[in-house]
C-alpha cells in the first residue's frame, strides 16, 4: 500500500487502525525486515541463522546452569583467605539473593566490606564515653582523685598501651558488680 503512494490516513483506515498506531507498527523491526524484502528484493538468509544460532545459546545455556549454580555454592561455601575472597563471596551471595523471589532486592542495601578502621569514629566515640564518666562522676560526686583515676584508665584503654590480665578483669569486673 506503501508503494502505491497511499497516505498514511487512508492505510490506516484500510488496516482499521488509526493513524499514530500505523507509524509505531512501520517503526518495528519486523515491519523493516519485510519492507526491505518487498521493496529491494533482498531475502535475509541470516534471519532463519539467527534463529537457529539463538537456539542453541539458550540450550547450551540451560545446560551450563547446574555447573554454575554448583561454582556458586562453592564460593559462597569456601572458608575466605583473603580480603579480596571475602569481597568475592559477599558479591556472589548478594547475586544470588537478588535473583531469589523469597527475599527483597539486597542489592538496594548498603552491606560494603570493611577494609579499614576508622580512627575518628573511635576518638569521637571515646570522647562521648570520657564526657558521659566525667559527668556520671559529677553527679555521684566523688573526690578529684577517683575522676583522674577513671580518665587515666580511661586513656590507658583507649591508647592500648597494655591489655588488662585475666585476673585484672576478674578484679576490674568484680569492682563493677559492687558498686551497681
Amino acid at each position: 500500500m506503501e508503494n502505491a503512494f497511499l497516505p498514511e490516513s487512508a492505510i490506516a483506515g484500510m488496516l482499521s487502525i488509526s493513524v499514530p498506531r500505523l507509524r509505531y507498527l512501520k517503526k518495528m523491526p519486523e515491519y523493516l525486515i519485510v519492507r526491505m524484502r518487498l521493496t529491494h528484493g533482498i531475502i535475509l538468509d541470516e534471519d532463519a541463522k539467527i534463529q537457529d544460532i539463538k537456539e542453541q545459546r539458550k540450550e547450551l545455556l540451560i545446560q551450563m546452569l547446574p555447573p554454575a549454580l554448583q561454582v556458586l555454592a562453592n564460593i559462597i561455601q569456601k572458608q575466605p583467605s583473603s580480603f579480596a575472597e571475602t569481597k568475592l563471596q559477599a558479591e556472589v551471595a548478594r547475586d544470588v539473593l537478588d535473583r531469589s523471589d523469597i527475599y527483597a532486592k539486597v542489592s538496594r542495601t548498603e552491606l560494603k566490606p570493611v577494609s579499614f578502621f576508622d580512627f575518628e569514629k573511635a576518638d569521637t566515640d571515646s570522647q562521648s564515653v570520657l564526657s558521659a564518666l566525667q559527668g556520671a562522676a559529677a553527679l555521684a560526686a566523688p573526690d578529684a582523685k577517683t575522676i583522674e583515676a577513671v580518665i587515666n584508665v580511661s586513656k590507658e584503654f583507649s591508647e592500648g598501651s597494655r591489655s588488662l590480665t585475666e585476673e585484672e578483669a576478674e578484679e576490674a569486673m568484680k569492682s563493677l558488680e559492687h558498686r551497681s
